[in-house]
C-alpha cells in the first residue's frame, strides 16, 4: 500500500515524485508524503516544488508564495542561511516547505547545476527531501531523476496515461544507467473511470514493473 511505499522511500533522503502527465495526482501524493514523513514518521523533512511559477504547492499546502527558486539558489550560493530560512514555511516542527512559486512562468529561471546545488544545501540539513517534479522543466527533472535515491512515478489506470508512464519509466531507466530498483509505480484514481481502465496485471506486464500501490 501507499504507506509502505512512502516508508521505504523516505529513509533514502532524496525522494522525487514524477507524474506521467498532468492531472494524475503526483503533486497531491508528494505533498501527502511530506506530511506523512514529518508527522507519522517523525522525520525532519523538506518539501520542494521544482515547478517554479507553475507550482501549485501553495494551494495544496496552504501558504502564500514569497520567494522564487532563483532567490533560493542565490541564498544557497552565498551560504546565506538566515535568508534561506526566511524563505521557508514551517507548518510543524519537523516539516519545512520552500515557499517558492513567485517565479516567472514563461522563461527559464535556474539551471540544472543550480538546482543540484540547492538540493545539496537542503540535504545537508534535512534527512528527508521530497521533490515534486510535476511541473518542472525537463532539464531540471532529468538531473533530479538521475540523482534521486528513490523515484515515485504516478499514473492513472487509463491508456493515455499508461502509455506516457511507460515512456517515462524507460527514460528514467536510461537516465539512471538501466537501474530501476528504486523506482515505484503508483496507480492513482483507481475506479474513477471503470469502463476505460487497464487491469493491474496488464499494467505490470506492459511496464515490466510491479505496481507498488493502487489508490
Amino acid at each position: 500500500n501507499l504507506k509502505k511505499v512512502v516508508i521505504a522511500a523516505l529513509f533514502r533522503r532524496l525522494v522525487a515524485f514524477a507524474g506521467a502527465k498532468g492531472g494524475v495526482g503526483a503533486s497531491a501524493l508528494a505533498q501527502a508524503a511530506a506530511w506523512g514523513s514529518s508527522d507519522m514518521l517523525q522525520q525532519k523533512t523538506m518539501f520542494v516544488d521544482v515547478g517554479g511559477g507553475w507550482s501549485t504547492a501553495a494551494v495544496g499546502m496552504g501558504f502564500e508564495p514569497s520567494t522564487t527558486l532563483q532567490e533560493a539558489v542565490k541564498a544557497a550560493e552565498n551560504n546565506d542561511e538566515d535568508n534561506l530560512k526566511r524563505m521557508l514555511v514551517t507548518p510543524n516542527e519537523r516539516l519545512s516547505i520552500l515557499a517558492s512559486g513567485s517565479d516567472v512562468m514563461l522563461e527559464p529561471t535556474i539551471t540544472p547545476q543550480q538546482i543540484e546545488m540547492l538540493l545539496d544545501t537542503l540535504m545537508a540539513k534535512y534527512p528527508v527531501v521530497i521533490a515534486d517534479l510535476s511541473h518542472a522543466p525537463a532539464d531540471l527533472e532529468k538531473v533530479i531523476i538521475a540523482r534521486a535515491n528513490h523515484i515515485v512515478t504516478v499514473t492513472t489506470p487509463t491508456l493515455p496515461s499508461l502509455r506516457l508512464a511507460r515512456s517515462l519509466i524507460q527514460e528514467i531507466k536510461d537516465t539512471r544507467g538501466g537501474d530501476i530498483e528504486n523506482v515505484d509505480v503508483i496507480v492513482n484514481m483507481q475506479g474513477m473511470a471503470p469502463g476505460n481502465e487497464v487491469p493491474k496485471k496488464d499494467i505490470e506486464d506492459a511496464m515490466d514493473l510491479t505496481v507498488s500501490a493502487s489508490i
